[in-house]
């Protein structure tokens, strides 16, 4: 993405508003003269251990998925499109990311760099427009629970994953494919980055139609949630207070806004209803919803999805955002990056430690491993 083109080095003087990429990147001329060897400082550590732990935090979670095909409701599938990209960009990124930190110059070929930035702008703009529609599934649900009800099947969560990235690849490709085809800088100068100089219309229009617009969208979505769920919340208390009388077919009913319970089983799509009028019908499911137990671990996992997004994606966010007009320390962008990088493994820890279904599973998968490792092997007995 627009925010992992690291494949420069930071210069020991805070950055200029005069030159865009280089204000942007902190870009210097690299020497023609190879290190002698590999210098494993902190940057090319921590950025394996992020590797790791991406692909064992994200891959755990999707075997869960697979071992366990009624956790895969229309909900869930927003939550496999987001790991299976977050593994993805770990694959395409972090090993040159290693590597390029090791030795400090990029000798793996224009191939391997239009890989690279793909992952980096397509693949990682991806991530952030799914944390965007999880968002916005989450005001579906809260502001519309019958509709959501009705309406939100897998077959609907599978064309809205479709075009999320239909959406990023329009946006994206066609300026990488015009920086690879003409504007792309000499790699052993400046390493693997797309040349913003020269398509600074495209580059602007990425940034806030992908990455701003992500952040603060997610994170403005939050009090929106908040306020209608405490005003549902009213609606129920009150609802709950009156006597209950049902309703006749023809009797015009105002229905109550509720607070719709947000679990693997009511993300899945309703069993079909008996044939009844659309009024009785929808009377009956507002009071099976209203009549549910509470549960607040869906807004439990909105709150911490929203923190790390605001924490992960704020430093990264305005680095980018004020570095032509203003310097900044050295540290400061390596930093910001190894924060982002963080978030990639901060989704699958939150949503499996806020979905009981999905941490029941797991901790039960974790229990049968080991009772097989404690299992004792049986020998058979020959008798003569």
């Amino acid at each position: 993405m627009l925010i992992s083109d690291n494949h420069s080095q930071m210069t020991p003087n805070a950055t200029t508003p005069t030159d865009y990429t280089s204000a942007l990147l902190n870009v210097s001329i690299f020497s023609t003269v190879s290190p002698p060897a590999a210098q494993w400082t902190a940057v090319p550590i921590f950025t394996l251990i992020i590797f790791l732990l991406v692909l064992l935090v994200n891959a755990t979670v999707l075997y869960v998925f697979y071992a366990n095909p009624h956790l895969r409701t229309p909900f869930t599938i927003y939550l496999i499109n987001l790991f299976s990209a977050n593994i993805i960009i770990a694959l395409l990124q972090n090993p040159l990311d290693v590597l390029f930190e090791l030795y400090g110059r990029w000798t793996f070929g224009h191939v391997a760099c239009s890989l690279y930035l793909y992952g980096s702008y397509a693949v990682s703009g991806g991530t952030m427009v799914c944390h965007v529609v999880i968002s916005a599934n989450r005001i579906w649900a809260i502001v519309f629970p019958l509709h959501y009800r009705l309406h939100h099947s897998k077959r609907v969560a599978v064309w809205i994953c479709v075009g999320i990235w239909g959406y990023v690849h329009v946006l994206i490709v066609p300026g990488l494919v015009m920086d690879g085809l003409w504007y792309r800088q000499p790699l052993e100068k400046l390493g693997c980055q797309v040349n913003m100089e020269t398509q600074t219309a495209w580059s602007g229009a990425v940034h806030w139609l992908i990455y701003n617009i992500a952040e603060i969208f997610v994170v403005g979505a939050y009090p929106f949630i908040w306020y209608f769920r405490k005003k549902s919340r009213k609606v129920t208390n009150l609802s709950d207070s009156k006597p209950s009388s049902k309703p006749s077919d023809e009797a015009n009913t105002t229905l109550p806004r509720v607070d719709t319970i947000i679990s693997l089983e009511t993300m899945a799509p309703p069993a079909p209803p008996k044939p009844r009028s659309d009024r009785a019908r929808a009377y009956s499911m507002t009071i099976t919803i209203i009549k549910q137990k509470e549960n607040t671990h869906a807004f439990t996992m909105l709150t911490f999805l929203t923190c790390s997004v605001a924490l992960c994606w704020t430093p990264i966010m305005v680095f980018y955002g004020l570095a032509p007009y203003m310097g900044f320390p050295p540290v400061f962008y390596p930093l910001a990056r190894g924060i982002y990088a963080l978030q990639a493994v901060a989704d699958p820890i939150v949503f499996t430690l806020a979905l009981r279904e999905v941490w029941n599973a797991f901790v039960e998968m974790g229990r049968s491993m080991v009772r097989s490792k404690r299992r004792p092997s049986t020998v058979p007995t020959v008798t003569t």
